[in-house]
């Protein structure tokens, strides 16, 4: 166990509650942190109506389900780290743009 600042010791949960909200503000560990953040700013603006921003909540579905099949295909092709860098995501997004264009040809 972990002891915070004014000297108590913090149960597991906790330390992986942190370190989880931690993650989905880091744009390494999150790479749809965009998304996310225009989905929280359509809420603010409408008033957290949810329908009102359906476009934003399927736009960042999309972008979860499309890294999480680069992390799927990483895992099982045995590349480390499997979540690419955010310097790699760019490339891999042109790329995988370009075969997806030839396969509509």
């Amino acid at each position: 166990m972990e002891k915070n600042p004014a000297g108590f010791r913090e149960s597991q949960y906790e330390v992986e509650k942190r370190t989880r909200t931690s993650n989905a503000t880091d744009v390494n560990k999150n790479p749809c942190i965009e998304e996310q953040n225009l989905v929280y700013g359509c809420l603010n603006d409408v008033g957290y109506k949810r329908e009102d921003c359906q476009m934003y909540f399927t736009n960042y579905k999309h972008c979860k389900k499309f890294w999480g099949k680069v992390v799927n295909d990483r895992r099982r092709k045995g590349l480390i780290p499997h979540l690419p860098p955010s310097e790699e995501r760019k490339k891999i997004k042109r790329e995988i743009g370009r075969a997806s264009c030839r396969e509509r040809v």
